[in-house]
C-alpha cells in the first residue's frame, strides 16, 4: 500500500506525535509540510505555535498563533 506524500491529516498527525514526544524540533517538519500543502490549515498553524513555544521561540509561536486566528 503506498501512502500518499499530500495526506495533511497523515503529516500534521506525525508533527503532533512528534512534539507529544518531545521532539519539538522534528515536529516543525511535519507542520512545514501541511503548511506547503495547505498554508491555512489551522491545526498545522496552532500546533506549529505550540512547537516553537516549546523551543522557547515565543515571539514565533504568537506568529502563527495569530495566523491560526486571522
Amino acid at each position: 500500500m503506498a501512502i500518499d506524500p499530500h495526506y495533511v491529516y497523515a503529516l500534521n498527525n506525525k508533527g503532533i506525535s512528534l512534539d507529544n514526544l518531545g521532539n519539538h524540533s522534528g515536529s516543525l517538519l511535519f507542520f512545514d509540510k501541511t503548511l506547503a500543502i495547505d498554508p491555512h490549515n489551522i491545526k498545522a498553524l496552532g500546533h506549529k505555535g505550540a512547537a516553537l513555544d516549546n523551543l522557547g521561540n515565543h515571539s514565533g509561536a504568537m506568529e502563527y498563533y495569530d495566523k491560526g486566528i486571522g
